[in-house]
């Protein structure tokens, strides 16, 4: 073969294959469900459908539940599996608890348009925050504590690296997908190939808001092991709760101390009775570092 030929072959071939990479990525990673006809209707507490639009301009559908007499709000991630319409048992559970609820449906879930990526999945919680923001009065710092499981708690911990809040609460989260990858996917060499690596462990030793991580010893899908080493890495303050049962199961359902736990974080962090850490140069500059892919333009 002579040496035009095989730029020409290379030239095709090279952006097909990272075409594929990116393809396969995103079939792993990202698992959204259909667009739902189910609504809060039936839940036993006002609400209101919301409709965002990311800074790219990508649509986004979430789900307001306010409170009377609210001392604050919660910003609820999901994983990577469904959407939003999947989680409504928690807003059942939290009728009566004195905090506003957002649930949000990333880009490509559900009611929202896009396709999900790292760049884009950081729009849309910004998109959120500003709403948030917006709610109450433009606040600089609103009375926030945002919650994520699973792919969502890397999705919160990256907002919350770039926007603190009062408090941050992670369930049953990965340390990086690069590492997931490398454990489950050795073969595909996937962990050489992520583009999307959500690298939790880089940004939690900068937080500067109190953290409650819960993770579940029976957890086969995320190892504990992940959670113990986000806790270990952490700034104080910080509470550790070993939960109970499977990966999509754990929760206060299998764990009901779990529930006190949860609430009490939540208004401590919102009263203001939870100290905020502090944390050296070194690893503020890492956390912009791994944060700067929401200053990047959304390749949706």
């Amino acid at each position: 073969m002579t040496l035009i030929p095989l730029l020409l072959a290379l030239l095709v071939l090279v952006p097909a294959a990272l075409w594929l990479r990116d393809v396969v990525e995103r079939a792993l990673l990202y698992k959204p469900g259909r667009p739902s006809p189910v609504t809060p209707a039936d839940c036993g507490r006002e609400w209101e459908e919301v409709l965002l639009t990311a800074a790219d301009g990508v649509r986004l559908h979430a789900w307001w539940f306010p409170q009377p007499r609210a001392r604050g709000t919660l910003l609820f991630c999901h994983g990577n599996t469904g959407t939003m319409a999947d989680r409504l048992w928690l807003v059942e559970d939290l009728r009566d608890f004195p905090v506003n609820l957002l649930l949000l449906d990333y880009r490509g879930y559900g009611h929202s348009r896009g396709t999900p990526s790292l760049p884009g999945t950081d729009l849309d919680l910004e998109a959120a925050h500003a709403w948030i923001r917006a709610r109450h009065g433009g606040q600089a710092d609103p009375p926030l504590v945002v919650w994520g499981r699973s792919l969502g708690g890397a999705i919160a911990t990256r907002l919350a690296a770039r926007h603190p809040p009062r408090g941050l609460i992670l369930e049953c989260t990965f340390t990086s997908i690069e590492e997931m990858a490398r454990r489950f996917y050795p073969y595909m060499l996937a962990h050489r190939l992520s583009r999307n690596r959500y690298h939790t462990l880089h940004l939690v030793p900068a937080l500067r808001c109190p953290l409650l991580l819960a993770h579940s010893e029976d957890d086969l899908r995320i190892p504990p092991d992940m959670g113990h080493r986000l806790f270990a890495a952490a700034p104080e303050p910080k509470e550790y709760v070993a939960l109970r049962g499977s990966h999509s199961e754990a929760g206060w359902r299998t764990t009901p101390d779990y529930r006190a736990v949860f609430e009490r974080f939540v208004l401590d962090c919102l009263d203001g009775r939870r100290k905020t850490p502090s944390i050296n140069a070194s690893s503020a500059a890492q956390a912009q570092e791994s944060v700067k892919s929401v200053r990047e333009p959304s390749s949706d």
